[in-house]
């Protein structure tokens, strides 16, 4: 426990949950019966995986692929990627990374979904980061030491605390989910 009184996860538990990620089940063909046997909290996981399995290993065709997505299966595809970014590194991290380029198509997933808060903020983040791609792409070079230097006195910084903190107002997963669940014949193949 920390000095706030968060529970930190043990190895232990650490473990398990990898080990759990690592064995899932990774569908090719999803029917509504596979939909219904899987939890809320794994559901766009196990869509995005099986959207993945339509992708060369090398992600060569990926944008191929995305437009020929339904509509539902676009906007899982690109929040998938916008969250695991900015859960990861933050706006500078999604805009340095190849799922930036979802960026535009992000809106309107977020919109469809019914997230329009998150939607409002993806749009300001990437009117900054048009406004200032120049200045936050600078250090980058390709290198390590280049993209960890794009994070000084980055103007995306203000909006990663507005998504972690909209994140506890509103589950973005849960949104995400529900479209799911009410959209089943959009990701059955």
């Amino acid at each position: 426990m920390d000095s706030s009184g968060q529970d930190f996860p043990t190895n232990e538990q650490i473990q398990h949950s990898a080990d759990e990620f690592l064995n899932r089940a990774i569908y090719e063909q999803l029917s509504s019966e596979i939909l219904d046997s899987v939890a809320d909290d794994q559901l766009q996981q196990t869509v995005f995986d099986n959207l993945m399995t339509k992708m060369n290993k090398d992600m060569s065709n990926e944008v191929e692929v995305f437009l020929k997505f339904t509509e539902g299966q676009k906007a899982v595809y690109a929040i998938w990627l916008l969250e695991a970014e900015i859960n990861n590194g933050g706006f500078n991290q999604y805009y340095f990374n190849p799922s930036g380029k979802f960026a535009l198509y992000a809106i309107d997933a977020l919109n469809l979904i019914g997230a329009p808060k998150y939607a409002e903020l993806v749009h300001r983040a990437n009117e900054i980061y048009k406004a200032n791609e120049k200045q936050i792409t600078s250090a980058d070079g390709g290198t390590l030491e280049g993209f960890f230097a794009s994070y000084e006195d980055n103007p995306l910084e203000k909006l990663d605390k507005e998504f972690f903190q909209l994140e506890r107002e509103e589950n973005l997963s849960a949104l995400g989910s529900t479209y799911i669940r009410k959209n089943k014949s959009e990701f059955t193949n």
